[in-house]
C-alpha cells in the first residue's frame, strides 16, 4: 500500500517494546508501517519518517522531550492485562487476597485498578517495596515481571506483559487519520491481536505451572557456567560479583530493590569490597548483559534474575555476617 502513515515507538524495556510492536503490527497490518527504538537509542536520526509517536507510558516524556519535534503528534500509550490470560484467576475460589507484583509503582497502580474492573471477586494489593507486605496474601500475580518476585513464594500467577488498550487503539486511528467502517471492525481487530498475543506471538512471557507451582527451571549448564565466570573476571574479581548477586538476593527475599548508592554502600558494609560508582555501574553492565540481574530505570532498581540465583548457587562462597 502507497503512502502508508508510519508510526514510531518508544520504551524503555525493549521487552515490552517488542509486544507494543507485534500487538501495532498484527492490528494494522499493511494499513501503516512501525518502527521502534528504546529511549537508550533514541537520536533524531529516529523519527525522519515519523508521522506520529507512541510513547509507552507518561513516565519516560521527561526522558525524551528534548528529541520530540513540535510537529508531529504524541500519543501516550495506556496499557491492560490482557483478558485472554486471566483464566487461572477466574478460576480461584472468590474472595482471595492477591498481591500485585510490578515493576514501578504507576505500572503496579495501573494493573490494580485493571484487574479490579475485571476480576473483582478478589481482593489485590499493590506491592511497593517501601512497605511491609501483608502476611496473610493468598496469591501473588505479576504481569510478565515473575523475576522480581521471591522463589519461595509458591503461589504464582503470571498473566503476561500488559498490552495496549482499546483506547490507545482508538487514538492511533485518530492520530494518523485511518478509516474503518465501524467501531465493532476495530473491536474485532483488537480482540484478535489479544488472542494472539496470548499465544505468545513468538514472544513469551509465560513460566510453566504444575500443582499451582511455579516450576524452577532455570537450568545453567558447565561450560555456561565457565564461560560467564571468564566474562566476569575480565571486568573485575569473581567474588566482587557473587557478593553483589548475595545481596541482591537477599533484597529479593525481602522485596526490595536497591540502586546503585544503596547498593555501594552495603556492598562495603557486608565485605569490606569498595568501589567506585563507576566500578560497580561496570560490574552490574556485564553481569546484566549476561543476564544475571534485571537493571530498572528509577525506583524499580536493581533485581537478581532466576539464572542470577542458579549462577550464585552453582558458585557460593562463604559470605561474612
Amino acid at each position: 500500500m502507497k503512502n502508508r502513515k508510519h508510526l514510531l515507538v518508544i520504551a524503555i524495556q525493549e521487552k515490552y517494546l517488542k509486544i507494543l510492536s507485534v500487538q501495532i503490527k498484527d492490528l494494522f497490518r499493511d494499513r501503516i508501517s512501525v518502527s521502534s527504538v528504546t529511549v537508550k537509542e533514541l537520536n533524531h536520526d529516529s523519527y525522519k519518517m515519523a508521522d506520529a509517536i507512541l510513547l509507552s507510558g507518561t513516565f519516560i516524556y521527561q526522558l525524551v522531550k528534548g528529541f520530540l519535534p513540535k510537529d508531529i503528534p504524541v500519543i501516550f500509550a495506556k496499557r491492560a492485562v490482557n483478558t485472554f490470560n486471566i483464566k487461572e484467576l477466574m478460576e480461584l475460589p472468590k474472595g482471595q487476597t492477591i498481591l500485585v507484583v510490578n515493576d514501578q509503582k504507576q505500572n503496579t497502580d495501573e494493573t490494580v485498578e485493571n484487574l479490579n474492573k475485571i476480576v473483582f471477586e478478589h481482593h489485590f494489593i499493590p506491592y511497593y517495596p517501601d512497605y511491609p507486605i501483608d502476611k496473610e496474601i493468598d496469591y501473588i500475580v505479576t504481569p510478565g515481571e515473575r523475576d522480581l518476585v521471591p522463589s519461595f513464594f509458591k503461589k504464582v500467577i503470571d498473566v503476561g506483559t500488559r498490552v495496549l488498550d482499546l483506547g490507545t487503539v482508538f487514538s492511533i486511528i485518530n492520530t494518523l487519520g485511518l478509516s474503518y467502517d465501524s467501531h465493532e471492525d476495530v473491536m474485532f481487530l483488537y480482540m484478535r491481536s489479544l488472542v494472539y498475543l496470548s499465544n505468545e506471538g513468538g514472544l513469551s512471557t509465560h513460566f510453566p505451572v504444575q500443582g499451582g507451582e511455579i516450576l524452577e527451571n532455570a537450568i545453567l549448564e558447565d561450560k555456561d557456567n565457565s564461560h560467564m565466570i571468564y566474562v566476569i573476571e575480565q571486568h573485575g574479581f569473581l567474588e566482587e560479583s557473587l557478593h553483589i548477586l548475595k545481596i541482591l538476593l537477599q533484597g529479593k527475599e525481602n522485596f526490595s530493590s536497591y540502586g546503585r548508592k544503596s547498593l555501594e554502600k552495603m556492598l562495603y558494609e557486608s565485605s569490606t569490597i569498595e568501589l567506585t560508582e563507576q566500578q560497580l555501574r561496570q560490574r552490574l553492565k556485564v553481569l546484566q548483559e549476561l543476564g544475571l540481574v534485571n537493571v530498572r530505570q528509577g525506583r524499580a532498581g536493581t533485581t537478581i534474575s532466576k539464572l542470577g540465583e542458579t549462577f550464585l548457587k552453582n558458585n557460593s562462597i562463604s559470605f561474612p555476617g
